[in-house]
Parts: C-alpha cells; structure tokens; sequence
C-alpha cells in the first residue's frame, strides 16, 4: 500500500544518502509534504509501536517543519465487509496534532526530544497502553 502512493524506501550509503537529502531538499523547495516511517520500515497488522529511528526528526529539525503523528490501528471486519474483506482486517487511521521541533536546543538534543514526544503520541494514538519498545532504535 505504501509504495502505491509513492512511499519509498531511506537508501544506505553515503552517495545515495546525499541524492536522498538533495530530492527532500527539492520538496521542501517546492512546499510540497513527505511522509516518512519513522520504525524505519511498515509491518502490516503489527501492533506494538517499534523504536523511531533519527531520519524523520532529522528532516523535521532541519526545515523547521511540524511532525504530524499518525498511527494506523486495525479492527476486525463485520457485516458486508467480513463478507468482502475476509480475513483482512479494517484500518482506522489515528492523527495527533502537529508536533514542532524546539529549534531553542541543539539539534542533536532537539531531534532526540521530537523523537521521544513523537513515539509517545503514537502509542497514544494506537491505544497501546504497555507498548514493549522504547522511542530510540539507533
């Protein structure tokens, strides 16, 4: 589903990391919106909420720009749509006010910070009460 509204995945290495920051560099230009995983990658119907890795505060930190939580949660499907869906369940999409990076801090402490309330208002958004995994994954 991701890649069907032009999600794409962070590459690694350094030259390719650079084109990477170039292409947002051009979208942020342009005023245009990103998305991005902060888990580093989606896996359908998981619920817990993994540990955030630095890229998407990084870019927030560094455009001065909010992050928007959103965290999807699943539900089982009933009356036609058992019938149609099957064993696929239905997606509720959860979205959180925006969340704006503090650029009074350094930015390593800022980016740290944006992380941490971002994963918090997740777990919120989700409904998880005891999420088993902590905000930072680097």
């Amino acid at each position: 589903m991701i890649r069907l509204v032009g999600g794409i995945p962070i590459p690694s290495g350094f030259h390719a990391m650079n084109k990477f920051n170039e292409a947002f560099d051009e979208l942020h230009r342009k005023r245009k919106w990103f998305h991005v995983f902060p888990e580093g990658c989606n896996w359908p119907y998981f619920q817990p909420i993994r540990p955030f890795k630095r890229g998407a505060f990084t870019f927030s930190q560094r455009y001065n720009m909010p992050i928007i939580p959103m965290a999807f949660t699943y539900r089982k499907p009933t009356g036609l749509f058992a019938l149609y869906k099957g064993k696929y369940p239905l997606i509720t999409l959860n979205i959180g006010e925006p969340i704006f990076p503090d650029i009074t801090l350094p930015r390593k402490e800022s980016i740290m910070r944006l992380r941490e309330q971002t994963h918090k208002k997740i777990v919120e958004l989700a409904g998880i009460k005891n999420n088993p995994f902590p905000s930072e994954g680097d």
